[in-house]
């Protein structure tokens, strides 16, 4: 089964929510993608998801392959995903789709 925009934008949400709460997660996105999915295992990821993890979208020239989402952990303000959908390349910001849900500010560890 094909994966819809919905189900990119919830994954993102789950990803960008892990990351915030859990620091080591961030790191090990990069280091080992496999790892971290293994991770997110009782989280309701369709099956068949790829995910790709980038700190700068803006760098990340590669279209994604069906059912590829790439997601940029670079800031945590303003998390950016990309996807194919029915072969049209989208891009969307996630940061003011989930602020009321959480305090970006407080999770991201707000400096004086």
């Amino acid at each position: 089964m094909a994966c819809t925009p919905e189900d990119f934008e919830k994954v993102t949400k789950i990803v960008l929510k892990k990351t915030c709460d859990d620091e080591d997660f961030e790191s090990l996105c990069f280091s080992d993608s496999e790892a971290a999915l293994k991770e997110l295992e009782d989280k309701d990821i369709p099956e068949g998801m790829k995910l790709t993890f980038v700190r700068n979208l803006g760098m990340f020239v590669n279209l994604p392959e069906a059912d590829e989402l790439v997601i940029e952990l670079g800031d945590k303000d303003c998390c950016r995903y990309k996807f194919m959908d029915k072969s049209v390349l989208r891009t969307h910001f996630i940061a003011e789709q989930i602020e009321d849900e959480y305090d970006m500010n407080e999770l991201a560890g707000e400096e004086d």
